[in-house]
């Protein structure tokens, strides 16, 4: 039963999920054959710089778009299928809420894992441009001494870093609209609410962290400390390690919250 609540699951916004990563993937196609491939590196610095940035901003802006339409599709099929009138049919199958629940973090997953898989490489594919390579090989070595590291190894880190976020992240969702039916009116508000308060505990436990283990980069705790201000690849290597931790609590502690919710708190519109 399991496999056939994820397969309904992942049908459910198949067709906007591709829509969207494939406007993404026409954008990063335009993005480097139109731009990438034939812009001068060599002009001169502040055109080049205003130019760079316009076009960047733009591609963070699209890619924040895309994770944040993964993000609504994930959530709007956990809260349809459980909390509205479609929950009346989806509490009638012969499945536990444990399977309901396991069925929704799973295909919650795919959704997310495929939604990085191909962010990433559409970044790869404009980072790979002839063009792109040719003007990173003059600032390799002062960008990978800023970094502390190669560029490869932090954007292996990157990656690491979002996949190790993926359960979290939704399960966080899932427990914030769990949160949120509680409430007899404005659910979908309480919902967000809930989701940022969520973010802000886990912001203030990272920084807290990152304080107390002194691995902020450049910043002093004490006169005695002054030259032991963690480097950057210090810095990135803690805070990997620091949110491996984080989420794997959190998404405890949000799955806890979640189930509990579905087994004796169920509340249908």
């Amino acid at each position: 039963m399991l496999k056939k609540l994820i397969k309904y699951d992942l049908k459910y916004g198949a067709k906007i999920f591709i829509v969207i990563h494939a406007l993404l993937w026409i954008a990063a196609i335009f993005g480097r054959v139109f731009f990438l491939d034939r812009i001068d590196f060599d002009a001169p610095a502040e055109q080049l710089v205003s130019v760079l940035v316009l076009f960047f901003s733009a591609f963070v802006l699209l890619f924040s778009v895309v994770s944040l339409a993964t993000a609504l599709l994930i959530a709007a099929r956990f809260y349809k299928n459980l909390f509205t009138d479609e929950g009346y049919l989806t509490w009638t199958l012969p499945a536990s809420p444990v399977q309901q629940l396991w069925a929704k973090i799973l295909s919650g997953c795919i959704w997310n894992i495929l939604d990085l898989i191909l962010l990433y490489s559409a970044a790869y594919f404009m980072w790979i441009s002839p063009n792109v390579q040719n003007a990173y090989r003059m600032i390799a070595s002062e960008f990978t001494a800023s970094l502390g590291m190669p560029l490869s190894k932090f954007f292996l880190l990157m990656v690491l870093l979002s996949i190790i976020g993926v359960g979290s992240n939704v399960l966080m969702l899932y427990a914030s609209i769990s949160i949120g039916q509680l409430f007899p009116a404005h659910r979908l508000l309480l919902s967000v609410i809930v989701y940022f308060i969520f973010y802000m505990i886990i912001y203030a436990l990272s920084m807290g962290a990152l304080i107390i283990f002194k691995l902020l980069p450049g910043i002093a705790l004490s006169a005695n400390t002054v030259n032991e201000a963690a480097s950057m690849s210090t810095y990135l290597t803690g805070t990997f390690l620091i949110s491996l931790v984080l989420s794997a609590v959190m998404a405890v502690i949000q799955y806890v919250i979640t189930h509990l919710i579905l087994t004796r708190k169920l509340n249908l519109i």
